[in-house]
């Protein structure tokens, strides 16, 4: 017995669109698969295209950071941010510059201002032997003035005294210095030492002391005192006993300013004997040191200058004592040949 079906129904009326019909519902079917699997597709490569930029494109359009760069700025995202945190190392950096600058300009101060540079071994013996020299000075000054007190006191008697006018020559020998100073002055004195005087006293060098060299030597550094003494003439041009010279009082003051010329000369010379013996320093170094500005001569400003790196403070009218010893002809500079000549000891000056 056979099944009857709609389907066989159909086809056994003959009826002639069941086969195409069929086979257009088969073909759609078909072609609803393919546009699902399109569709399927085309939401893949959409989702591709928001997940997985191209490559190319991303290298042209954005540059990667690196590590660095990502610690250094931690908000490159945010624009503000960045150019604060740029800002503040900035600042830092400019701090830090600032900071190194004046730390060098301290140590150059310092430098600059210290007691003694350290390269130059024996400076701070050498500036308190030259600030001695200046309380010796300082010393015969006071004795100068002591003197010029002294109503009766004048250059002119004084000249005669020492036998300025005795051998028909207008001056006085190194063997008239010793007489008068032993003999009418009373005063125990050795050679050596009066030579060390005379030597001093004769600037020129012609072997002869004149009138200018003596009262250079008896007048005082102070105008007040100095134009006191060009005041006065002579007492005693009648007179040719030279022991009758000055009352007592002021006899007694010659002597004690003759004796203090001489012991200030040779402290002065064991000052140099320490310079050279004991501290065994060279004339050229000591020179260079005081002549900071290399001009090839010093002044009084580079004395007084090098004399405080050691922390000592002389007074000024010592100091200008002082430079006329080494400025020997009062040009106001003193030349290295100067220099040495003032700071060599007395027994050596002929070496150099």
């Amino acid at each position: 017995m056979t099944r009857t079906t709609a389907a066989s129904v159909n086809m056994n009326k003959g009826d002639p669109g069941s086969y195409s019909h069929q086979g257009n519902l088969n073909t759609r079917n078909r072609a609803g698969r393919l546009s699902q699997v399109n569709n399927k597709a085309i939401s893949r490569s959409a989702v591709n295209k928001l997940t997985k930029p191209s490559s190319h494109k991303f290298s042209q359009s954005k540059t990667m950071k690196t590590a660095g760069e990502i610690l250094n700025y931690p908000y490159s995202f945010d624009q503000e941010l960045r150019d604060d945190d740029l800002a503040a190392l900035d600042n830092q950096l400019a701090k830090q510059q600032y900071e190194e600058q004046y730390r060098v300009a301290e140590i150059q101060n310092q430098q600059l201002f210290s007691p003694i540079r350290e390269e130059f071994k024996g400076a701070k013996e050498v500036a308190r032997a030259i600030f001695d020299m200046t309380e010796i000075e300082g010393l015969l000054e006071k004795k100068r003035r002591e003197l010029v007190l002294r109503s009766d006191f004048n250059l002119c008697d004084t000249f005669k005294m020492f036998g300025g006018l005795s051998k028909g020559i207008q001056g006085i020998d190194c063997d008239d210095l010793f007489s008068t100073i032993t003999q009418n002055l009373d005063l125990t004195v050795t050679k050596d030492e009066v030579f060390i005087l005379f030597y001093k006293i004769d600037k020129d060098g012609d072997g002869l002391i004149s009138y200018e060299e003596l009262s250079n030597c008896f007048m005082p550094r102070s105008h007040e005192y100095a134009v006191l003494l060009q005041s006065r003439g002579g007492f005693y041009g009648s007179e040719s006993d030279y022991k009758k010279y000055f009352e007592g009082p002021t006899r007694d003051l010659i002597r004690v300013f003759i004796r203090g010329f001489i012991d200030c000369e040779v402290s002065i010379e064991h000052v140099r004997q320490r310079i050279c013996n004991k501290l065994k320093m060279n004339n050229y170094t000591i020179f260079c040191a005081i002549d900071e500005l290399n001009r090839g001569s010093i002044n009084i400003d580079d004395f007084r200058l090098f004399i405080k790196k050691a922390n000592l403070y002389p007074i000024e009218k010592n100091l200008i004592l002082l430079f006329e010893r080494f400025d020997k002809y009062g040009t106001g500079y003193v030349k290295f040949e100067d220099f040495v000549a003032a700071i060599t000891p007395f027994m050596n000056n002929e070496q150099f």
